[in-house]
């Protein structure tokens, strides 16, 4: 499979120290997942810094990953 990221989604990486392992991590081993806004996928797993919730679609061999955001645990 391969992943594509939106230049939205390489800023928020930047910005919130998140690397492309714990994204691929949370898209293909997610702990819960969802669907979003416009119909996207969400993924969520658990890191020691808190959740990590990975928003993406899905087009035939590709996965998008539209951005990122780490929610607080609770």
């Amino acid at each position: 499979m391969q992943y594509v990221y939106t230049a939205h989604a390489l800023e928020r990486i930047q910005l919130r120290n998140v690397t492309e392992e714990m994204v691929i991590k949370t898209v293909e081993s997610p702990e819960n997942t969802g669907k979003g806004y416009k119909n996207r996928n969400l993924a969520f797993r658990r890191f020691p810094e808190d959740i990590l919730k990975v928003v993406f679609s899905r087009e035939k061999d590709k996965i998008i990953i539209i951005t990122i955001i780490w929610e607080r645990k609770r």
